[in-house]
């Protein structure tokens, strides 16, 4: 704990009262004039921050006169700052031993005996303090904070129970001391003696009625608990979190009650937490009260991002994309460490094919997870559908240099790159890229696409029946994969197999319009088989079916041989 700050103000304050911690009879005599000097040295370098100056001035002070506590005290301090703390508590208790009544001396004694985990004598002290100042909730918070930073639940309670029991009975206190009850390890007996003792000190207030019922509900002895919150809800109608309590009753007993008025109402609170609200959406089947009590929820908790993702994926669920962006927005924007919304969001974006606001999105996230290679994917999805096919690079790579066990990942990305090099005619570095793709993973639909593009290029043409042999035995019956695989077969002059493998393509497809491509593929492929007329036939087909006219007019305008 830093404790310099305070070290230096109460030092300040110390100076103005010399010699308030000597004994009664050092009161009546002026200290050396070499002390005073080492002392005010030791103020001034506390002042610069230079505490060990400051404390080889202060041990001058103690060594020249030892019963002056306010020495020993400034040691402390310092050994405390420093993490010095057995040597903090030695000098402690000799101030407070020299000055008992100083309650400064306990204070930051207790301090040292927390970090001792001494924590029986931290809470005498720190209940000195206390004792001193019997208005000060802020300091009665902090030494309960101090307990419970340190998971001493115990003791934090008990400096609250310290307050009401030698000073004053108080609501906020009693109302801090159920907060530790309930997140204890006590008996339910116990639990339940604490709860009816504040109803009886503090009749007026709802919490402790509402806590009762609560213990009812959680034994099952849900009419009990459904009584206690009607009568809440008609005594203190603005306690809302009754309504919302009420409502799980009758959830839990399927009584058939209409809870949706008593959701409505509770929806409003503020003070009650928004996972609560969002876990009872998730129980209910009626889509128009789930939109309508999340609008409400969002009204009073319009920051938080769990309700501003539930409704980013409401909007979507329902069609209203561009909506559901701007919701995403706002959960992000409200969370923006949340790795799973933040993929929500991209993916969202791509679909919505907005590729700048694509770009834009990644570059934050990137950001916040400069190592997350799923961000370097999208952001380089997003530069290949604005043709930047450099940068679409850069960012694959970039992803690639961080994939850490993630295949797929890995292959898609290096299968990205290889689409960006074919983009900017580099087809040696994209042939490289597949191949390192399908060394991540043998991804069928990569394998199938490597094969085409080396058939098209008319180079490497058994590496491609290999490849597209893979690719078919791992999704068989698909028409583009057998399309492939006859292409290649026809550049071998294998075309009896080439024409059965286009033909099985054509006949997956159905009934439907004819395939330009396949078409166009047979005919090719009859003409080579000496079926002109065949050929021909295919060849028309495939311009009726869209194929490029003045390619395919070239070939129907050939003799036979």
């Amino acid at each position: 704990m830093n404790f310099k700050k305070k070290h230096i103000l109460f030092s300040l304050f110390l100076l103005s009262h010399l010699a308030i911690g000597q004994t009664h009879l050092a009161t009546f005599e002026p200290l050396p004039e070499e002390v005073q000097r080492a002392y005010f040295l030791g103020q001034n370098h506390l002042v610069k921050g230079d505490l060990a100056e400051a404390y080889s001035s202060f041990q001058l002070c103690v060594d020249a006169e030892p019963k002056v506590a306010g020495f020993h005290f400034e040691l402390g301090k310092i050994d405390l700052t420093n993490e010095h703390y057995e040597s903090a508590l030695n000098f402690l208790n000799e101030a407070v031993d020299l000055d008992p009544n100083n309650d400064w001396y306990h204070y930051y004694r207790g301090m040292a005996n927390l970090e001792l985990e001494l924590y029986d004598d931290a809470w005498a002290d720190l209940m000195s303090w206390i004792s001193a100042r019997p208005g000060d909730l802020e300091s009665l918070d902090l030494c309960a904070e101090t307990f419970i930073y340190k998971g001493e639940i115990w003791h934090a309670y008990q400096a609250y129970s310290f307050y009401e029991d030698e000073i004053a009975k108080n609501l906020d206190v009693r109302i801090k001391r159920l907060m530790l009850v309930l997140n204890s390890d006590l008996k339910e007996r116990q639990v339940w003696n604490f709860i009816n003792d504040a109803i009886k000190d503090f009749p007026d207030e709802p919490l402790f009625i509402y806590e009762k019922a609560r213990v009812y509900a959680m034994k099952g002895d849900f009419d009990k608990a459904i009584s206690i919150y009607e009568m809440l809800i008609k005594s203190n109608p603005d306690f809302l979190e009754s309504y919302m309590s009420l409502a799980k009753c009758h959830l839990s007993t399927n009584s058939g009650e209409d809870i949706y008025p008593l959701l409505e109402k509770s929806y409003k609170s503020e003070d009650i937490d928004p996972s609560e609200k969002l876990n009872l959406l998730l129980a209910l089947d009626d889509e128009a009260q789930i939109d309508q009590l999340l609008l409400i929820a969002l009204d009073a908790h319009p920051e938080d991002p769990r309700l501003n993702h539930f409704f980013a994926l409401r909007l979507v669920q329902t069609g209203k994309m561009a909506d559901g962006a701007n919701a995403y927005e706002r959960a992000i924007k409200f969370n923006p460490s949340s790795l799973e919304v933040r993929e929500e969001f991209m993916y969202l974006l791509y679909v919505l094919k907005d590729w700048k606001g694509l770009l834009t999105a990644t570059r934050d996230a990137l950001i916040y997870f400069p190592l997350e290679p799923v961000f370097n994917y999208y952001e380089g999805m997003a530069h290949v559908n604005l043709d930047d096919h450099k940068n679409a690079i850069k960012s694959f790579k970039g992803g690639l240099a961080i994939v850490y066990d993630d295949a797929k990942l890995a292959g898609s990305l290096a299968s990205q790159i290889a689409m960006s090099y074919r983009q900017l005619g580099k087809l040696e570095k994209s042939y490289d890229a597949f191949e390192e793709s399908i060394e991540y993973l043998k991804d069928p639909y990569v394998l199938n696409n490597y094969a085409y593009f080396l058939a098209t290029d008319r180079v490497r043409i058994r590496r491609a029946l290999e490849l597209s042999t893979i690719a078919n035995e791992a999704r068989p019956n698909e028409p583009n994969f057998l399309d492939t695989h006859a292409l290649i077969l026809f550049l071998l002059n294998r075309n009896e197999e080439a024409l059965e493998l286009i033909k099985q393509a054509q006949a997956i497809l159905g009934d439907n319009a004819p395939d330009a491509v396949f078409s166009e593929r047979e005919g090719d492929i009859l003409w080579e088989l000496d079926q002109y007329d065949s050929a021909r036939a295919k060849w028309n087909e495939a311009i009726e079916a869209g194929g490029g006219k003045k390619r395919l007019n070239e070939k129907l305008s050939r003799t036979k041989p």
